[in-house]
């Protein structure tokens, strides 16, 4: 058991949580008909929600399986091969991911500093999704379940957050 990045997943996992619901709980639309889809069709959003139980089902492949990087042993080799450097992408990753519902909040009332502060926390955390996937295909012994995992993580945190979303909020709250 890799305890050091466990412990750090489920803080971190709690963290994310919370600031979610601390932004939602007033809200009195739907998931699907939130206004943090920021307009986007409804057909969107569904293939957007789609791709989020992805991501967590690929997180889970990847970090949670017996063998994963948590209830297994950590990284080994490439990358992510030293614990201190796995560990410091998981944290910044989640301090990233938690800081997005505040900032995005805050951006969608107006506060430009705010609404950049969002953009790169998306930017971060598809940063550290990319170092995960390099990790994943780095490893000595590279498991199918890990790249998979980490390549279903990351179409929702680089492609669907940090790219598509990120463009339309930059584009309804800076210009």
């Amino acid at each position: 058991m890799n305890t050091p990045s466990l412990i750090i997943t489920i803080i971190g996992g709690i963290l994310v949580l919370l600031s979610y619901f601390i932004v939602f709980k007033g809200s009195k639309k739907s998931y699907l008909d939130s206004e943090y889809w920021l307009g986007q069709s409804k057909s969107t959003v569904v293939v957007f929600f789609i791709f989020q139980l992805l991501a967590v089902m690929g997180f889970l492949m990847a970090f949670a399986t017996p063998n994963g990087w948590l209830f297994g042993q950590g990284p080994n080799g490439g990358i992510l091969g030293n614990p201190e450097v796995f560990n410091s992408v998981l944290i910044v990753f989640f301090l990233a991911a938690s800081s997005w519902a505040f900032l995005a909040r805050s951006g969608l009332k107006g506060s430009k500093f705010s609404a950049i502060c969002c953009s790169i926390s998306l930017i971060i955390t598809a940063i550290c999704s990319i170092l995960l996937l390099a990790g994943a295909v780095e490893e000595k012994d590279s498991k199918w379940y890990k790249v998979l995992g980490t390549l279903l993580f990351g179409i929702t945190i680089i492609l669907s957050d940090g790219i598509a979303w990120n463009a339309k909020f930059i584009k309804m709250t800076l210009t």
